[in-house]
């Protein structure tokens, strides 16, 4: 995903590889995913602490963090983000006939905490959903 071969980080594309993604969606439940872990049916405190764990991750380790929701939200099928340097870099999958279309922003830890949050409580609270996808560019490789 960030990485290419030997675990170096690419220069231009940290997620994927390839342009063409499918979206696996899990049957009704969020999957949360990182390095070194993943968590089927996560709640929201599970992914605040996953949040924080890769803000907090030495700059060695590069940590990275991947929501997918169980059906795309208003088209968004996922939410990825990793840190560079001081800002973090925050992906969506947006869901198209022909596969799934990444974008990317750069953004500060706060900004990324909210896209995180917005999404995973779109079911909940629809209203609240705020990730402007016209900020987001796509991904170049």
């Amino acid at each position: 995903m960030f990485f290419g071969k030997k675990g170096k980080r690419k220069k231009k594309a940290l997620f994927g590889g390839t342009q063409q993604f499918t979206a696996v969606h899990d049957e009704g439940v969020f999957v949360l995913s990182m390095q070194d872990k993943t968590i089927r049916e996560c709640i929201e405190q599970e992914l605040v602490e996953c949040i924080e764990e890769m803000f907090n991750a030495p700059p060695k380790k590069q940590e990275f963090l991947v929501l997918q929701a169980p059906q795309p939200q208003k088209g968004i099928a996922y939410v990825q983000a990793c840190t560079v340097d001081d800002w973090i870099e925050v992906e969506i999958g947006v869901e198209k006939e022909d596969g799934i279309l990444l974008l990317y922003k750069m953004c500060s830890k706060q900004e990324c905490s909210h896209i995180f949050l917005s999404f995973y409580q779109y079911p909940i609270n629809p209203k609240g959903f705020t990730i402007d996808i016209t900020e987001f560019v796509p991904v170049p490789f």
